[in-house]
Order: C-alpha cells, then structure tokens, then sequence
C-alpha cells in the first residue's frame, strides 16, 4: 500500500481540479491514480455540504461509537482484549459460531501474530486492562 499523502498535498490536488484542471492529467502529474483523486473529489464534496452523506468527523465518531458498542458487550460478557483479538469471531452474536479454528492452525497462527502485534502497539495507560476511559 501506498504513503498517504499529507493534507497539504490533497488539498492542493483538490484545488487544481476546482480551477479547472482535467482529473487525469492532474492524477498522472502528481503521481498518483485517477480513481484515488476522484475518491478524494467525493470526500471533499461530502464534507463540504455540497453532496450527501456521512462527512469525515461523522465517519471518525460513527467508528469509535462502534468500538466502544465491541468493547460494552466484550465487558459484559467478561471478554479481555486478548480473547477479542485472538478470536477473530464477533462477541456479539447469542452463541459462538465454530468456523473450523480447531482445524485452521496457519489461520490461527497468522492471527494470533497480527493480534499480538496490534495489542503491541496499544498506548494503555494501564496495561492490566484494555477498557478506554469512560
């Protein structure tokens, strides 16, 4: 995957666009795909109120409501962080549904790297537990 560009770069792609520059030439100009730009153009038209729809900071707040929603019933049902990680399965439904885990060693395996890597980067103040503060 690609860099991200810096804020400063994306606008002033956006900018080109908005004084009239073709999307393409502008794309290939800059370095980067046509469909990356136009996805850029969308977003910026939605946040500016000119199109419809979930603007960036409502994206943001709709994300972390959904991780807190995961992390409430992980607590409710006395689920740690690790068991969330590692499971790969949503703690959400009524009854666990066995996906052939016991047999999938290399799948597990590959998970359990990625979970522990991303539980490697977590910035907790307290490292006994995973619960953001509330």
């Amino acid at each position: 995957m690609p860099a991200p560009h810096s804020p400063e770069f994306r606008r002033r792609a956006l900018d080109l666009v908005a004084q009239g520059e073709p999307v393409a030439r502008t794309a290939r100009e800059l370095g980067m795909s046509e469909s990356c730009l136009r996805n850029w153009m969308k977003r910026d038209a939605i946040d500016s109120g000119a199109k419809p729809g979930l603007t960036t900071d409502e994206r943001k707040e709709l994300v972390e409501a959904r991780r807190r929603i995961r992390v409430a019933v992980a607590r409710f049902r006395g689920v740690r962080l690790g068991q969330l990680l590692y499971a790969g399965d949503s703690v959400a439904g009524a009854e666990w549904q066995e996906r052939g885990w016991s047999k999938a060693s290399d799948i597990r395996s590959t998970l359990f790297e990625a979970a522990a890597a991303a539980a490697s980067r977590l910035d907790l103040r307290d490292r006994r537990h995973a619960e953001p503060d509330e």
